[in-house]
């Protein structure tokens, strides 16, 4: 599609997909489907299946999960800055590695279903981009061969119903070249298509990024080994969710007295010979002191209802004086000062 990293961002942006050619020459792209191959047979050996029934029709078409944890190449793969800096211009600065796995449609494959990535994780509205998918093509990719399906203009539907009836008729296939990607936004509507070929794969890698407030399809702390997770870089730590810290600050934290110091120093002090000065509540405000009290053992059913109906409630003695002691005690190890911007969040 371009070359040009401007354009490409903006295409992405406009359509919600791009196409980048020859981020891998064919040498390279031919060594990496090759240590696709063994990764395959790594994964089975380890007891993970490559033949996924809620995805796929029959076992022609060829899964592996969790490539971070096969081989190093596919770790350098998502550090790639092609695709790192497409994702940057949609996603932000911050963002996590959900999931990155392969698809290698054999011969006979089918399509899977059509889906958008958003849609099969997130409620509707999809009002934003929260996920970029960047393809990997480790073999050229043809409408014969299983090629990507994809639905133009469908990066701008935000709900199932605007999915149409006829959606099967407006699906065009994603073309390339063995080393080009295309980067998808998780709003386009796409699928595997059918490879009605005898003899030829069609083998794409998936890395599959999201909003850094979106939950990782992949526990990578639990899934990558300790060792090897000793040995990543930080900034592969950070996309994998493997920081300490699992947020990311997209509000305005500046100190109350530095972001309204005029409104402070017109404030004056609370004291008991002079009461404070309160905004009048507006007209139609109806004012509610009382906050329902209820004992610790209440029943269940009167506590849900009470929080139903008031928004909360106040839980009279839930934990002894005794247990609080023992509680607070416990915790006094984790209660020393620490240096927020040591996590890297705050930079």
């Amino acid at each position: 599609m371009t070359s040009n990293l401007e354009g490409a961002k903006a295409h992405l942006k406009e359509h919600g997909w791009v196409r980048i050619p020859s981020v891998l020459n064919k040498a390279d792209a031919a060594h990496a489907l090759d240590r696709l191959w063994k990764a395959k047979e790594a994964s089975e050996a380890s007891g993970e299946e490559t033949f996924q029934p809620i995805l796929d029709r029959d076992p022609s078409n060829v899964r592996v999960f969790y490539l971070p944890e096969l081989d190093e190449l596919f770790r350098d793969m998502l550090t790639h800055p092609a695709g790192i800096d497409l994702t940057k211009s949609v996603l932000g600065e911050k963002f996590l590695v959900s999931n990155f796995s392969a698809n290698i449609a054999r011969p006979g494959s089918k399509s899977m279903a059509l889906h958008s990535d958003q849609s099969i994780v997130v409620p509707e509205p999809w009002l934003n981009v929260w996920a970029v998918n960047v393809i990997w093509c480790l073999t050229r990719m043809t409408k014969e061969n299983g090629a990507t399906l994809y639905i133009p203009g469908s990066n701008n539907w935000t709900r199932w119903e605007d999915v149409p009836d006829n959606a099967p008729d407006m699906l065009v296939p994603f073309e390339a070249d063995a080393g080009d990607i295309v980067v998808i936004d998780g709003r386009l509507w796409h699928t595997s298509g059918s490879n009605v070929t005898e003899d030829e794969d069609r083998a794409l890698l998936f890395a599959y990024y999201s909003a850094p407030y979106m939950r990782q399809l992949v526990n990578w702390s639990a899934k990558l080994p300790k060792e090897l997770q000793e040995t990543l870089s930080p900034d592969l730590k950070e996309m994998l969710g493997l920081s300490h810290i699992g947020y990311h600050v997209y509000g305005d934290l500046t100190y109350m007295d530095d972001k309204y110091p005029k409104k402070l120093e017109e404030k004056p002090p609370i004291t008991k010979s002079q009461p404070a000065e309160l905004e009048p509540f507006p007209h139609d405000y109806e004012s509610s002191t009382h906050i329902s009290e209820l004992p610790a053992n209440a029943p269940i059913e009167e506590i849900l209802s009470i929080i139903d109906r008031d928004g909360g409630l106040i839980l009279k003695n839930l934990v002894s004086l005794k247990e609080l002691d023992s509680i607070e005690k416990e915790l006094a190890h984790y209660n020393q000062p620490s240096k927020p911007e040591d996590s890297g969040f705050f930079k």
